[in-house]
């Protein structure tokens, strides 16, 4: 009985924190650009956004997005953001640096100078000012944006630098490029980029953090280009943080599996007492978080 107890209250415990977990994305994929249309970025999205919801994101996702649509879906997500645990941004399409500045290209840019670009994009840091300001734990930056610049053809020399810039990642953060600083990436002859190719292979592999899951990406991405592509990763976690719930490794000899907890459950010669959960936060607004795992139990 005391052991069946236990094992129980371990499983609550587990429900309690996965139920606790809110987790919403942006996806934006931009390819339907008057001076060069992309193959592969609206693809890209869709295929984020399925894979997103399988691991519990609710999901936000837009296509060909102008410079103040994507303004404003960026300034939505933040503050929708704040309800939420964890976030994350992923953007397929044309992207430059500019002045040491990382730039989204929304697909109505008008790139006739490099001093257009202020005007006619949306910084990158737009999005990590919008999720520090919602203070959430955890948040993921995904640029699939390193593609060659068709604008540049027009500016001077002096002006003229290839993919993106670096970016630091403020704490509790994670920024993914598609290649390193400096380079340009590829958009790929097949459904997906070859860099959204690696995410989607790996994403939804449970028992890795979401650096290894990078780092597995970096080598798909490495054989797939010869070694020409060599995707980036900045991070400041303070810990562990699994893309799959409920996937970190657990000690065999202190966690019981699920199967194990209902059979003994279920087992005539014992009982289960279930405590019911109570509020004890004061806010109301939490109160769907213990109806859930009480319905989860029952």
């Amino acid at each position: 009985m005391k052991k069946t107890f236990i094992s129980v209250m371990i499983f609550l415990s587990c429900v309690s924190g996965f139920s606790q977990e809110r987790r919403l994305a942006l996806v934006i994929g931009n390819g339907n650009y008057s001076a060069s249309t992309l193959a592969n970025p609206e693809n890209d999205a869709r295929s984020m956004e399925a894979a997103l919801k399988e691991i519990g994101f609710d999901v936000i996702r837009h296509e060909n997005l102008k410079q103040k649509e994507m303004s404003r879906a960026i300034d939505d997500f933040g503050n929708r953001l704040k309800n939420y645990n964890v976030g994350l941004f992923f953007y397929a399409g044309h992207g430059i640096q500019s002045k040491g500045f990382n730039y989204l290209i929304p697909v109505d840019a008008e790139l006739k100078t490099e001093s257009d670009v202020e005007y006619n994009c949306v910084r990158a840091d737009r999005v990590l000012g919008k999720m520090e300001d919602a203070k959430n734990k955890i948040n993921v930056v995904i640029l699939d944006a390193c593609r060659n610049n068709p604008f540049e053809r027009s500016w001077t020399r002096s002006s003229k630098s290839g993919g993106l810039a670096t970016m630091t990642a403020p704490v509790g953060s994670v920024i993914a490029f598609a290649t390193s600083p400096g380079s340009t990436a590829e958009d790929g002859s097949g459904k997906n980029s070859p860099y959204t190719s690696g995410l989607l292979t790996y994403l939804n592999d449970p028992g890795i953090t979401a650096i290894q899951m990078f780092q597995k990406v970096t080598a798909y991405v490495l054989k797939k280009s010869n070694n020409s592509q060599l995707p980036w990763v900045a991070t400041s976690l303070t810990g562990d943080f699994y893309l799959v719930p409920g996937s970190a490794k657990a000690d065999p000899d202190v966690t019981l599996s699920m199967s194990e907890v209902v059979w003994k459950a279920s087992d005539s010669e014992r009982s289960v007492v279930v405590l019911p959960f109570k509020n004890l936060t004061g806010k109301p607004d939490l109160d769907y978080l213990v109806q859930g795992q009480n319905e989860a139990m029952i």
